[in-house]
């Protein structure tokens, strides 16, 4: 099973994530998961190797019982492209991802579409 996760973390100073000094993150993932807690785990796998403290799941939902939207992370063409890159033994792939300092700027860094 794959499922669409979005997650608010905390960003280490010395995370690949970090481009610009930024505190957090906010994201939306595409990630494997045989149930929501195989996914949530293997979640929190993929953030940590990338210097990423989950503090808040904002939304999860199974990919087949999602509708896409126009909202950033969640449309159709952010989601195939990302399933492109999500291989049957791969943790998760983002489908969106922008740091706190980006978004409180109105200027988006856009640190992980599809990667």
């Amino acid at each position: 099973m794959t499922w669409i996760i979005e997650f608010i973390g905390d960003l280490s100073e010395t995370s690949e994530l970090n481009m610009d000094g930024s505190a957090s993150m906010r994201a939306v993932s595409l990630v494997n998961g045989v149930d929501l807690p195989a996914a949530l785990t293997n979640l929190l796998t993929y953030t940590k190797k990338r210097g990423v403290t989950l503090t808040e799941i904002k939304k999860c939902v199974e990919l087949s019982t999602f509708s896409p939207s126009a909202e950033e992370g969640y449309t159709s063409a952010e989601i195939t492209n990302a399933q492109k890159k999500l291989k049957s033994d791969s943790l998760a792939v983002f489908t969106y991802a922008i740091s706190s300092e980006a978004e409180a700027d109105d200027e988006a860094i856009q640190i992980g579409k599809g990667s």
